[in-house]
């Protein structure tokens, strides 16, 4: 008998893991997309180079674990000479990547909030994201919209005639995963 539960013990332990899966993004339908405002136009770019990965339990469709990591130099508004500018401005030769990572993700229904750290122009910050989720049974899809402000990360606003840009930045992260 003792046997039999030490057994069922490990079958158990054995599930466990193995209900447990390492999902990276899908690099073809994950985006991050920014948006910014000067008061002579507004802006938005798309950051296609999304590298995420998450520990995701499929037997409790859980998250356990979630990070993120963007190439700075990797957001395209469509317009070089602002995307060269936003490049310097974010020092991007010595802070190339914006990283988040979380250990704590809660979902209820189809909605999450993941609090974890966003580290940003060599700034580390806790941060809440909150959004949706979709599975759709062989995709799982996480959207958030949230933003950030410039200065909390030591970051000089752009400028464009001596005017600064707000200090506010809107991110609409999109990301995609293959279950």
């Amino acid at each position: 008998m003792k046997n039999l539960l030490i057994i069922f013990c490990i079958f158990c332990n054995i599930n466990v893991v193995f209900a447990q899966k390492k999902l990276v993004a899908d690099k073809n339908n994950s985006t991050v997309i920014y948006a910014m405002k000067h008061p002579m136009h507004s802006w938005t770019g798309k950051n296609k180079e999304v590298n995420a990965v998450m520990v995701y339990d499929a037997g409790t469709k859980t998250i356990k674990q979630v990070a993120a990591v963007l190439k700075v130099s990797g957001f395209d508004s469509g317009n070089s000479n602002r995307d060269s500018h936003m490049i310097e401005v974010l020092e991007a030769i010595k802070f190339p990547t914006i990283n988040f990572s979380s250990s704590n993700v809660q979902i209820i229904g189809d909605k999450f909030t993941a609090k974890g750290n966003l580290t940003f122009h060599g700034v580390s910050k806790p941060i809440e994201l909150n959004g949706t989720i979709k599975d759709s049974g062989k995709k799982l899809q996480i959207i958030s919209d949230f933003a950030v402000l410039l200065t909390d990360f030591k970051i000089t606003k752009p400028s464009l005639l001596g005017i600064s840009s707000e200090d506010e930045v809107k991110l609409k992260l999109n990301l995609s995963f293959s279950l």
